[in-house]
């Protein structure tokens, strides 16, 4: 490739100039402890209480990221590199993805915007993408918790360490991070446009009343114990069954997502 062209394959550090995108997206989901989602202290108890879930948990939220195409979405799973080419006079670069190694096809990103709509993705270099929560993590985590008294417990109290929560409560700490990751679906989005949405007025008193498209899935229904089971997407009255595969301890799982993927 020429020196206007950047490619980043996934799990390898690039030819151009050493970056691992992989690497990068990694550090991001870790970095996603916050007062009202204390991961660090999640993945302490998790870790102390034997469990082995957040290594899976991690790769599996990346795995998920949504990647906006001009009419459609797919999964960053379903690629092979993140491209950056066709630098403009101001410096940036947009964005194109491979879906094979041997492709010759560059397939073009849009990046959602702050107002709802979606624009050809442009970026001086491979760190100004970020993943947007598209339903913010706070929201979710509300949800959830509902359903887990283990994860409420840690919400509601900073002062807990792991030998506090016993075998059945750590098991359903570990359902409660699979819940949430079933529910907590993310887009690729330039930093700009990330800037601009948290700050939008409009788009955070939208949140207050809550997303009127989010159908939770019922994290009671939901059993990681490597056998395959059914989860619930509620939408109003009505519940769905939708069938999962699950594989303990990763929390893997497989299912048909076409109403979220256009």
């Amino acid at each position: 490739m020429d020196d206007n062209i950047l490619e980043y394959p996934k799990g390898k550090r690039s030819e151009q100039d050493g970056k691992n995108v992989s690497s990068l997206f990694n550090i991001r989901v870790h970095s996603w402890d916050r007062k009202y989602f204390p991961l660090d202290r999640i993945k302490k108890i998790l870790k102390e209480n034997k469990s082995t879930i957040i290594t899976g948990w991690v790769n599996g939220t990346i795995d998920d990221i949504f990647i906006q195409l001009e009419d459609c979405r797919i999964r960053w799973s379903d690629i092979y590199s993140i491209i950056l080419k066709d630098r403009d006079n101001d410096g940036k670069y947009s964005v194109f993805i491979k879906q094979s190694a041997s492709s010759k096809t560059l397939i073009p990103v849009f990046t959602p915007t702050a107002n709802g709509k979606k624009q050809p993705m442009k970026v001086e270099k491979l760190e100004q993408i970020t993943i947007d929560h598209i339903i913010p993590l706070k929201f979710i985590l509300g949800e959830i918790a509902k359903w887990h008294p283990a994860l409420k417990r840690i919400l509601d109290n900073s002062d807990l360490i792991p030998s506090d929560f016993s075998k059945d409560e750590t098991k359903d700490l570990e359902n409660a991070m699979c819940a949430m990751r079933l529910n907590n679906d993310c887009v690729l989005m330039t930093q700009s446009q990330n800037s601009q949405k948290s700050n939008n007025i409009n788009y955070i008193g939208a949140i207050k009343t809550g997303p009127c498209t989010f159908d939770y899935i019922m994290a009671k229904d939901l059993m990681c114990d490597g056998k395959e089971f059914y989860v619930h997407y509620t939408t109003g009255n009505e519940s769905i069954p939708e069938l999962v595969c699950g594989k303990a301890p990763e929390c893997r799982y497989n299912y048909q997502d076409n109403n979220k993927t256009k």
